[in-house]
């Protein structure tokens, strides 16, 4: 499994691009979701090509990470604080959260492998407001 191309960055940087100065909740909500489904569409065709048995465990965590990392991009774009705060709504859209559920979903097979061959106990995701999704790993 590889990470997303400079060109997949580049799309959900600019498909995000100033949703924080939309003062429509469901304009901002509807331009987010639509983001994190081409993210999560993305990922999905990712390891249908190259799944992710035979890759090297470093850089299979790697390209997790970097999986959660754009959606975390994305995520900040639209709810991360500013002053005064960007979205007139608290918390997480219920659109954006089940968009990184479903990543979150895609993105435990290619952890586990990960998980497997770097030796360690355990792997975790973290799903925190504003800023979107964290991978650990924890070694014996």
């Amino acid at each position: 499994m590889r990470a997303p191309t400079d060109e997949d960055r580049r799309k959900i940087a600019d498909g995000t691009v100033g949703l924080r100065d939309i003062p429509n909740d469901e304009e901002a909500e509807a331009m987010l979701d639509d983001a994190l489904s081409y993210l999560v569409t993305l990922l999905e065709k990712e390891l249908d090509t190259n799944p992710p048995e035979d890759d090297d465990a470093e850089e299979l965590a790697a390209a997790c990470v970097a999986w959660a990392s754009v959606a975390s991009y994305a995520l900040a774009s639209a709810y991360a604080p500013a002053s005064p705060f960007p979205r007139n709504l608290a918390g997480f859209g219920q659109r954006a959260l089940k968009r990184i559920l479903k990543l979150v979903k895609v993105l435990r097979r290619p952890l586990s492998v990960a998980q497997k061959g770097l030796g360690a106990s355990s792997y975790s995701i973290g799903i925190s407001f504003p800023w979107g999704i964290s991978i650990s790993f924890q070694w014996p």
